[in-house]
């Protein structure tokens, strides 16, 4: 029984790569096409956050979640900001090496809602900082995360920004900023 449950969760986590990949090969073509709906930010990262959660990803940190419940909506490709969110966890993930804290803070600031992501445990050095949105930057050779040039380029697709600084000594902060829905 020990084998076939063991079996099963590595089933299920080369399932997970697999949709993942085939999210970041969708996300890089970045079709023109795209749809944009009305999405509530503070559900989806919420949503992004509870299936780690369930593939056990998230299990060896302590996770501080702040969701702002005044109108968070904005407009975009529902897949597309899932993938920014699974790629910034995966990236804390991989870093953090298994100790430390992500605390993820969604809140409106002025016309944008910003979703705040910072992990303890690992300080990201200066010059790997300058080199994060150049298309050829590789953190790590058998990485398997998007990569912070894609990750820009969606969120520019939606008319967002990202912001990545270190704050002390071991953390590293990830803050994306979107549109807010306009009424």
């Amino acid at each position: 029984i020990q084998y076939i449950n063991k079996t099963v969760k590595s089933i299920s986590r080369e399932i997970e790569k697999l949709s993942f990949f085939s999210k970041t090969l969708s996300a890089m073509i970045l079709p023109v096409k795209q749809k944009f709906k009305k999405i509530d930010l503070s559900q989806l990262v919420e949503q992004v956050v509870e299936n780690f959660r369930k593939i056990g990803i998230l299990k060896y940190y302590k996770i501080e979640e702040e969701y702002s419940e005044n109108n968070c909506s904005i407009r975009g490709v529902n897949g597309l900001l899932e993938l920014v969110f699974e790629s910034i966890l995966v990236n804390s993930h991989k870093l953090m090496q298994g100790t430390g804290t992500i605390k993820i803070i969604t809140r409106r600031e002025n016309k944008f809602m910003e979703c705040e992501i910072s992990n303890t445990g690992y300080r990201m050095p200066e010059e790997s900082l300058n080199k994060l949105q150049e298309p050829s930057f590789i953190m790590e050779e058998e990485s398997i995360d998007l990569g912070l040039y894609t990750i820009k380029n969606i969120i520019n697709f939606h008319r967002g920004y990202l912001k990545v600084k270190n704050n002390g000594k071991n953390e590293t902060t990830f803050i994306i900023g979107l549109p807010v829905l306009k009424n």
